[in-house]
């Protein structure tokens, strides 16, 4: 199905420490921090009530990355690593400007993706498992259907996917974006919720390389 997207949870136990990594912006000398793990979408909805005021943040689709605006100049930086789940290049550097928006690839966000799902797999009876991807660590829930996905995508987006917030922890895949109903047996174009259980594999295609195709299984709790 063409056209679908992927978008991360963020990580946030409502408060700014240094081990938060991905749920606080400064702006105007204010910090605007989630109040818990949030869907990216969601989070920048809160992030834009918290600022108040004139302040949006919003998602710029053809630059595939965030803008932060307001009516008037204001000085901005980024907590942890959020500047690049964003899509900004670095967490600092922005002294005076009404807005700012992403030069590079949101690691939280990828549009375009077009999404093959294959037939439901019964994990009741499953091993509960770990997988390590770089830093990150997703589980597997004996309690859960299994997804067996493909993502097809550019090689400029799978270079930034594949160290991205999306290929560990939990996710939502909108087959289409048009439809923002949850999966069932009666809406199977809905999105899917749930978490990575592994990547399979990562395979190029056409001979210029430049269609990649990536295989997951993504676990979805009952």
């Amino acid at each position: 199905m063409v056209g679908g997207r992927i978008e991360a949870y963020l990580f946030s136990s409502g408060s700014k420490t240094a081990f938060e990594s991905t749920n606080t912006i400064t702006a105007g000398g204010s910090d605007a921090i989630l109040a818990g793990p949030a869907l990216f979408t969601d989070a920048l909805a809160q992030w834009t009530a918290s600022l108040g005021g004139s302040y949006s943040v919003t998602w710029i689709a053809a630059s595939q990355a965030v803008r932060v605006a307001n009516s008037g100049a204001f000085a901005m930086l980024f907590v942890g690593n959020l500047h690049r789940a964003l899509g900004f290049a670095s967490a600092t550097g922005y002294a005076s400007a009404t807005s700012y928006t992403g030069t590079v690839q949101a690691l939280a966000r990828f549009d375009l993706v077009t999404v093959q799902c294959s037939p439901i797999t019964d994990g009741s009876g499953a091993d509960l498992r770990s997988f390590r991807h770089g830093r990150a660590e997703s589980f597997c829930f004996t309690n859960a259907d299994y997804f067996a996905l493909v993502l097809w995508m550019t090689a400029d987006q799978a270079a930034s996917f594949t160290v991205s917030y999306c290929i560990a922890g939990r996710v939502r895949i909108y087959q289409d974006p048009a439809i923002t109903t949850i999966y069932s047996a009666t809406n199977a174009a809905g999105y899917l919720d749930g978490y990575i259980g592994e990547v399979e594999g990562i395979d190029t295609h056409r001979s210029d390389e430049d269609v990649v195709a990536v295989r997951l299984s993504l676990a979805v709790p009952r």
